[in-house]
């Protein structure tokens, strides 16, 4: 809702302060009036009074009876009420006394008998409405009262002329306001429009026109005030052009850092968050600003180690984050300073270091493996040579048997260094693709007919559901025709006599599925989440006697990957197997 002007409310003061003073005038005159006029009621009422007592005082009480007070009421143009000393009513003007109640314990009877006169301003419960009594004693023979002359009259009369008098102050109020604030509000104008200048000179600079004037029409204080402004708007301009330059460059840094930043008041309150923050932990900026850290990242260790630093200075040290996955992460944490040297914070840079962490567990997993798999065929081949050098080479079929087996290992560890060279290749990025439209049917025949001589030696059944009017495929023949070999190679291994190993495909959005099933042996559940690891084996005994190398399922996992597709395995002991990728559908 708007707000009064300046020049309304010098009026709406100063016709306040006018009405303020007529009315405590207004009420001190009629108090005064009311009581100057009641007490002249009640002389006049005394001596009325005072005037029929006398004139009673010499009759006896059957004459009063007989006494006309309708007389009396003319004469004194009020209500004309004798009693007797005990309370009760002899003669009343507008009542009849038999019906009326005792008196005695009425104030202006009690104070008649005791001080000689009483008065009292009251409501008469016998009429219904308020009166001025005034009562006086009739004196007796024996000196003592013989009875009490009361006169009243209503205090309508009183209230009409207190309202007579309150409408012509009211008039004069009314008069004298509307004056006071015409007057007002003409002197108040010449002070005001300056000001609505200066107010509107304010509303610019508020909706970002920094550097907006206001006109100086004098050289008062309100002319000095709108020269200040002016050159505080220009000084503004500068200062807020210079702040948003630096604010921007300070966004863009934060906002394009690799890094986390996360910074923290000393009550504990998040007033940084940048979107790397956002991503590393999982949670908006609006969840996290304003609010406890602890609240909004649940995270001791976090806490912890921005704690040390508000202590210290400094702190530097690793941490896990475990929602929603699994991650390590290095804080930098230093302490923030103001320009006093006061402590206002800690400042987190937080690093995330999973994949560093990983790589380097890989590296060292892969290391071992690579020794542990290269040793195994080359202690074989060493063992056997150096049996043939001792004397074995004599024998004619301990040669042959010997030189079979080396054979046997060296295929072996020709095999594991062309599936590590393979590898080596598709992780790094050298990989050479040649993308062409791939037609499944025939590169799985093709894969079949080299599988043939190795399955019909263990009667396995070979089939190729492949429509030939499928959609074509997008991706390289050769390293398509290589996933496949892996795959099937493991059906044909791992399927016993009589098995089965078919290949079958169909389109799926804008991709097409294909799927390596048997009906071997099958991979015990627990062992799937980890079958496309490098040199992962469900049985390494049978693997490696079944000349496998252990990297077959990832390179495969990484070729289709590479292709822009993925792959996945199911699978039941005594069941068989199912592996499936997607490649995606040619566009030419």
């Amino acid at each position: 809702m708007r707000s009064a002007s300046v020049s309304t409310k010098f009026a709406a003061y100063h016709v306040l302060i006018v009405a303020l003073v007529l009315t405590i005038t207004s009420a001190y005159l009629v108090s005064s009036l009311e009581s100057r006029y009641v007490d002249l009621i009640q002389q006049r009422l005394a001596t009325s009074a005072r005037m029929i007592a006398a004139s009673l005082s010499e009759q006896t009480l059957d004459n009063i009876h007989r006494l006309d007070v309708n007389l009396y009421e003319k004469i004194t143009e009020a209500r004309v009420t004798i009693i007797d000393p005990f309370g009760r009513v002899l003669l009343d003007s507008e009542k009849d006394p038999s019906l009326m109640e005792n008196h005695s314990d009425r104030p202006e009877f009690i104070e008649a008998l005791s001080k000689g006169i009483g008065s009292r301003v009251r409501y008469s419960s016998t009429l219904g409405t308020h009166m001025l009594y005034v009562a006086v004693p009739i004196p007796g023979s024996t000196g003592d009262p013989e009875g009490v002359v009361r006169l009243s009259l209503e205090t309508s009369e009183l209230e009409r002329l207190k309202r007579a008098v309150g409408n012509q102050i009211s008039k004069t109020a009314l008069v004298a306001c509307l004056l006071v604030a015409g007057g007002t509000i003409v002197i108040s104008r010449s002070i005001t429009n300056p000001l609505r200048e200066l107010l509107s000179g304010v509303a610019a600079i508020k909706e970002g026109n920094y550097g907006h004037k206001v006109p100086i029409n004098n050289n008062d204080e309100i002319g000095q005030l709108c020269k200040a402004f002016n050159e505080m708007s220009i000084e503004l301009q500068t200062k807020i052009r210079e702040i948003n330059d630096e604010k921007a460059r300070s966004q863009a840094i934060l906002r394009n850092m690799a890094d986390g930043v996360i910074a923290v008041n000393t009550a504990g309150e998040v007033f940084l968050f940048n979107n790397a923050a956002s991503n590393i932990f999982n949670r908006p900026a609006s969840e996290v600003l304003n609010r406890q850290l602890l609240d909004a990242i649940r995270n001791h260790e976090l806490k912890q180690i921005l704690d040390d630093a508000l202590s210290s200075g400094f702190v530097s040290r690793e941490m896990q984050f475990l929602t929603p996955v699994k991650k390590y992460l290095r804080v930098h944490a230093s302490r923030l300073e103001n320009e006093a040297g006061e402590v206002a914070g800690v400042v987190g840079v937080v690093q995330d270091v999973t994949d560093l962490k990983r790589l380097e567990q890989m590296r060292t997993e892969f290391v071992a493996n690579v020794s542990h798999e290269l040793k195994t065929p080359l202690t074989a081949i060493k063992g056997f040579v150096e049996a043939l050098l001792d004397g074995a080479h004599d024998d004619p079929g301990t040669r042959l048997r010997f030189l079979d087996i080396i054979a046997r290992e060296s295929q072996r560890l020709e095999s594991l260094i062309s599936d590590l060279l393979d590898l080596s290749r598709i992780e790094s990025g050298r990989l050479q693709m040649s993308r062409q439209p791939l037609n499944l049917h025939e590169i799985v025949g093709q894969v079949f007919r080299f599988f043939a001589s190795a399955a019909a030696e263990k009667s396995i059944t070979l089939c190729n559901q492949v429509s030939p009017t499928l959609e074509k495929a997008d991706g390289d023949p050769g390293l398509i025709s290589q996933v496949l070999t892996n795959l099937i190679d493991n059906s044909v291994k791992y399927s016993g006599r009589g098995g089965r190993v078919s290949v079958s495909a169909q389109v799926r959005d804008d991709y097409i599925e294909v799927s390596v099933a048997d009906n071997g042996i099958g991979i015990p559940r627990e062992h799937l989440p980890r079958i496309f690891e490098r040199f992962y084996r469900v049985d390494k005994a049978r693997s490696r006697e079944l000349g496998g190398t252990g990297l077959g399922l990832s390179i495969v996992k990484h070729i289709v990957e590479s292709h822009g597709g993925s792959v996945r395995i199911e699978s039941e002991v005594g069941k068989g197997t199912i592996v499936t990728f997607t490649l995606p559908l040619w566009h030419s």
